[in-house]
């Protein structure tokens, strides 16, 4: 399991939709979480001091927001957000857990991980993905912001640098 952390929230893609992309702390290795545009404008203005992709127009809050009213019940109930993992991913849909102690108990509850996201910004608790997870549907941004499959990445790195250790060997011979 690699712990991740929100990187931005990229609005660029009319077609496909926003997405929040969630990046390795210990790696390169990201993944992208296609969201509603609603879901898109919280998390932005929760991730102030982020960078966030394209600006989004921050609506005033009339009321108090569904994710808010959860921290505070559970808060309220005096259990706390251990973690929330992005633990599973079946046809292209990921699925997500808040892991939560109450009572010295931890309870995992299954949810979808734009709400799993959604919580871990507000209490601040730590973001996990399964290494399946990333396997699957990880990739990688290059500098222009274009993504590149984990896996086909992996492979291509693996036959260019067992190409250089041939060219190297040839070399020498």
């Amino acid at each position: 399991m690699s712990e991740i952390e929100m990187e931005f929230v990229d609005i660029r893609d009319v077609y496909k939709g926003p997405k929040v992309v969630l990046k390795e702390k210990s790696g390169d290795r990201c993944l992208n979480i296609t969201i509603r545009p609603d879901e898109a404008d919280v998390i932005a203005a929760k991730m102030r001091g982020k960078y966030v992709l394209n600006q989004l127009i921050n609506k005033p809050q009339t009321s108090i927001n569904f994710y808010d009213f959860l921290c505070t019940v559970i808060s309220n109930l005096k259990a706390v957000v251990q973690r929330v993992i992005i633990n599973d991913i079946k046809d292209n849909i990921a699925y997500a857990k808040v892991s939560l102690v109450m009572d010295g108990e931890t309870i995992e509850i299954d949810c979808w991980p734009i709400d799993a996201l959604n919580i871990a910004i507000r209490v601040g608790s730590p973001i996990y993905a399964n290494e399946t997870v990333l396997e699957k549907a990880g990739v990688f941004y290059d500098e222009k912001g274009n993504t590149r499959p984990v896996s086909k990445w992996e492979k291509q790195n693996e036959q260019s640098s067992n190409l250089e250790m041939l060219s190297e060997s040839a070399r020498f011979n």
